[in-house]
């Protein structure tokens, strides 16, 4: 794979060089990577399902009805992991700015109107779906 030294953080003259391969640097303004699909690691995908269906089994050995929306949230995830990861990380470096200020939004948003749940605010509820930021 040829490689071409880019740095990641433009503008940022203390960080080192970083080699990416060519397959990575933005060909034509892409976000998304430029890879065969025997490059994608699919070890780490099946190591993944394998935990989780583990934990849905464990959860549904303890609670039954809480299996089904264990089952719906792992599908929902792993779909999106998937979509996420055709992405070229650098491109969301770009955003890095944005990504913080929506996170400290969250937290915000937490210590204001979060849901308590067992005498702690640590939740969020967005259309029904309550997730911890």
């Amino acid at each position: 794979v040829e490689r071409i030294g880019q740095s990641v953080f433009s503008g940022c003259g203390s960080l080192a060089e970083v080699d990416l391969p060519a397959s990575v640097v933005d060909i034509k303004g892409s976000m998304f990577k430029n890879y065969r699909i025997r490059d994608y690691d699919f070890k780490l995908i099946l190591m993944m399902i394998a935990v989780t269906v583990i934990g849905i089994l464990s959860v549904g050995s303890a609670r039954p009805d809480m299996q089904n929306k264990q089952i719906l949230g792992f599908l929902t995830g792993l779909f999106i992991m998937i979509v996420i990861s055709f992405f070229d990380y650098s491109f969301f470096l770009r955003f890095y700015w944005l990504i913080y200020g929506f996170n400290l939004a969250l937290l915000f948003w937490v210590w204001r109107f979060g849901k308590v749940v067992n005498r702690a605010r640590r939740w969020i509820v967005i259309a029904g779906i309550q997730f911890q930021p």
